[in-house]
């Protein structure tokens, strides 16, 4: 589908979200909206009103099913895609270790975290220790199993829409969680905007340690 522009191009580092758009609804449009509103607010001391009323009108042409809206933008640029969504097959995780990576903020430019996803040695994703503590995959905040209970690194790379919902509900709660931690916990889920919380569960065996 073709990408609407709503403000003139300014070199400035783009940021970018992705929206969950299922049965012609965009959900967490609210979070997201905020989490735009604050990022831009933090980077540049801007944030432009963004309409969605446009994006909706689209949206209530789809077919029924399941798509995903990426928005790309600065305080100048507004650019989105709507394209159908399948989630990718993930069944193993390599844990790659950094010291410097940041990625505080979700910027369309993921150089850092592509150098280290080539370092995933044949599994299907990473999962990211910085200076020694679990935080995230390559494209998702993860929760881990234990007692019966769902914990999230409390320092991940990323404080996605989905991860603050489920926080906020009570269905995750945050703990430090070293590497050396893991062996301590039965399950990992990896979630995101696009995929629900329960929709990507691997046992600890498919994560491979440093």
């Amino acid at each position: 589908m073709q990408a609407e522009e709503y403000f003139p191009r300014k070199k400035q580092q783009r940021l970018f979200t992705s929206i969950k758009v299922l049965d012609n609804k965009i959900h967490l449009l609210e979070q997201h909206q905020r989490r735009m509103a604050s990022s831009l607010s933090a980077l540049y001391g801007a944030a432009p009103d963004v309409d969605f009323q446009e994006i909706q009108s689209e949206v209530d042409t789809l077919d029924q099913g399941h798509y995903k809206l990426r928005v790309v933008y600065t305080p100048h640029y507004f650019k989105y895609t709507l394209a159908p969504y399948k989630m990718k097959t993930i069944r193993s995780l390599q844990c790659v270790s950094t010291r410097y990576l940041e990625y505080s903020f979700k910027y369309e430019d993921r150089s850092g975290l592509d150098k280290l996803y080539a370092q995933r040695r044949g599994a299907d994703d990473i999962l990211i220790i910085k200076q020694g503590m679990v935080t995230d995959t390559s494209y998702g905040n993860v929760a881990l199993l234990k007692d019966g209970v769902w914990y999230t690194p409390q320092l991940p790379l990323l404080h996605g829409t989905q991860r603050q919902h489920l926080v906020e509900q009570g269905l995750i709660k945050e703990a430090l969680i070293t590497e050396s931690d893991l062996a301590s916990y039965s399950a990992i889920r990896i979630f995101n905007a696009m995929i629900e919380f329960g929709e990507l569960e691997l046992g600890m065996r498919d994560v491979r340690e440093s």
